[in-house]
Order: C-alpha cells, then sequence, then structure tokens
C-alpha cells in the first residue's frame, strides 16, 4: 500500500504554492502602483524576495499538510475497512466451525450404539479401597440374541434386561486403579459370535477416589530458584491458603493429624501442627499460615513443603504444596494403614 505522497501530487503542490506566491506578489505590487498614481506619500516598497519565498514554504507546508491530514484519514477509514472484513470472516469461521461441531455430533450419536446410559456410585470399601458401580443401559437395538457387558478396567458385568427395555448390572472396581483412559466404561454387545464395542464417557471414573476420599489443595506460596556457584538457591514465600475437604459420612479428616513440614535433602528441618488453626465448616476446614523458607542445596538434593493428614478410615494424605522438582508440586499422594502407597 502506498503510504507516501507520490510525485504528481508533490509538482501540483509544488505548482499551487508557486502560483500563491506569485499572485501575492502581484497583487501586493499593484497596490503599490495604485497608491504611487494617487499620489500617496507612504512610503511603500516591493515585497523582498525572501519574504515572498518564507510565504511560499509556508504554503506548501500547510497544503501537504492538509494533503496528509486527507490521506490519513483515507487510512483509518480503509484500516476499518478491512478490520471488519476480518471479523466478519473470523464468525464466518466459528460458525462453520460450529456447524462442523453440530454434524460430527450428530453423525456420532447416529453411529452409537447406545440410546441412553447412567451410572450410580454405591457404597466404599475400605479393606479392598474398591466402590460398587451401577450401569444403566439403553441400547439403540438389541433382540433375544443379544448379550451386553460393561467393562472398566480390568472387571466386566453382564447386564440383565429389564422389563422397560434398558439393561442394568454392577461391578465393583478399586478407586487407584482407574486413573486414565482404561478408566472409560466400554459397553460390548456380542451376537451370533459377533461383537460391537463403545465407549461412553464418564469423566468421574477417572481419579475416582475424589469421589470417596478427602482433599488438600493450596494457593499462595511464591518460590525462585536460581544457581550460584554450583548450588541451588530455593526461596520461598507467602501467605499460604490450605483448603481441606472431607466426604461427609464417607471419610472425614482427624481433626488433630494436620501438620506442615519442610524437607531438605531428605531431612525434616521444620515440623508445624497445624490442627489448633484449621477453621471446620461442616467437612471444609480452612487454614491461613505464614511460610518463609530459604536454602541452598547441591543439584541432586530436593527440598519440600509438604501438609500431612489421617482420615477416620485410617489412611495418610500428602500432599506436596512445593517441590524443587516441579511434578511432584500440587500432587497428593495417599497411603494405607501399612504405609503403601496406594494412588
Amino acid at each position: 500500500m502506498e503510504t507516501s505522497l507520490s510525485i504528481a501530487p508533490l509538482l501540483t503542490i509544488l505548482i499551487i504554492a508557486g502560483l500563491a506566491a506569485f499572485g501575492y506578489y502581484k497583487y501586493y505590487k499593484s497596490r503599490i502602483n495604485k497608491a504611487l498614481e494617487d499620489g500617496n506619500d507612504t512610503e511603500t516598497s516591493a515585497p523582498e524576495p525572501a519574504s515572498v519565498t518564507r510565504i511560499a514554504l509556508l504554503m506548501v507546508l500547510v497544503i501537504i499538510m492538509m494533503s496528509m491530514s486527507f490521506r490519513i484519514s483515507s487510512l483509518r477509514t480503509h484500516l476499518s475497512s478491512i478490520e471488519n472484513k476480518l471479523n466478519n470472516i473470523q464468525q464466518q469461521v466459528y460458525s462453520q466451525q460450529n456447524i462442523l461441531n453440530d454434524i460430527s455430533k450428530k453423525l456420532d450419536q447416529q453411529a452409537s450404539m447406545i440410546e441412553s446410559y447412567s451410572v450410580s456410585y454405591g457404597a466404599f470399601d475400605v479393606d479392598t479401597h474398591s466402590a460398587e458401580l451401577f450401569f444403566t443401559v439403553t441400547p439403540k437395538e438389541t433382540d433375544e440374541n443379544s448379550m451386553l457387558a460393561i467393562t472398566v478396567g480390568k472387571q466386566t458385568a453382564i447386564l440383565q434386561k429389564t422389563a422397560q427395555g434398558s439393561f442394568t448390572g454392577n461391578l465393583r472396581v478399586d478407586i487407584f486403579e482407574n486413573t486414565n483412559a482404561d478408566a472409560a466404561p466400554r459397553l460390548i454387545i456380542t451376537k451370533n459370535g459377533t461383537s460391537r464395542s463403545e465407549t461412553f464417557g464418564i469423566s468421574d471414573l477417572s481419579d475416582l477416589w475424589h469421589r470417596y476420599l478427602p482433599d488438600i489443595t493450596c494457593t499462595g506460596l511464591h518460590s525462585e530458584q536460581k544457581t550460584e556457584d554450583g548450588m541451588k538457591v530455593i526461596s520461598a514465600k507467602g501467605e499460604l491458603h490450605l483448603d481441606l475437604f472431607s466426604k461427609n459420612n464417607v471419610s472425614e479428616f482427624m481433626k488433630g493429624s494436620i501438620r506442615m513440614y519442610t524437607e531438605i535433602g531428605g531431612k525434616i528441618t521444620e515440623d508445624k501442627d497445624l490442627s489448633s488453626d484449621v477453621v471446620w465448616d461442616k467437612g471444609h476446614g480452612v487454614v491461613h499460615t505464614p511460610v518463609e523458607l530459604s536454602a541452598s542445596i547441591r543439584p541432586d538434593e530436593k527440598v519440600r513443603i509438604l501438609v500431612s493428614a489421617k482420615d477416620n478410615n485410617g489412611y495418610s494424605y500428602e500432599y506436596t504444596i512445593f517441590s524443587t522438582e516441579e511434578s511432584e508440586s500440587g500432587r497428593m499422594k495417599i497411603f494405607d494403614a501399612a504405609g503403601n502407597q496406594l494412588n
């Protein structure tokens, strides 16, 4: 796009300015001649060439400014038009994407073997850390020769047909085993020796333990790591906001078991009992506590700030607020009464 004055407009401006200056000179000179003819004694003289030049240059600048102002206004209008066109194109792309998503969803629904499904969650068994899941599935097409089954991970349950035409069944699953894509329930329909299967997305089965066991979250800590003279220099500071979530009537934190400790190089350097600082509202506990840490460690050493707790089922919980290994920060570890990690 052209962004400067072209030669033709510039030449036009110079010609106009020159004619204006010449006209000014002629006009001024005619005034002088008339005054002399009338016998006016007032001293008169023609304008100096330098004065005429300055006036001509001033006129040139005024005309250039007007021209540039007009061009800037035109560019703004043009840019606004382009912006509007881009917005329209973007809206069209979004609209087409939504249409494609709707088409894809409808195609998936048409190809699906499942008309509807639901799952309900039964009691939790502490000793086997497992829960009973109850499924209800209504397939689109079945007959008396069809057999339906549900699989979750390594567990399989045969479904029984109800008077309403749906199929029901239940199976017990380990709440710590189904933490990935394998946790998604899969419906298998077998007819005359031929099987078809389909996964239906129940995201609640991923990390199923969240439904039955307590949880801990934390915010408010600011940390920094740097290297000086071959050593890791660690600093962490903040006003921690801890939330402790119990599952009422299922699993609750023991009120006197909440602790926070700092671990440097595998050794506990600070251990603080937070139990008396927790404000409980039914199954939700909140605690605010300051943290300030400064340490210099070898590259192979680790610094961690953790919160630990126990529940009324004998499980222990270890939540990593901060770790020099970033993959550990924000992670919860759960242990049984024997100290075996479950998740």
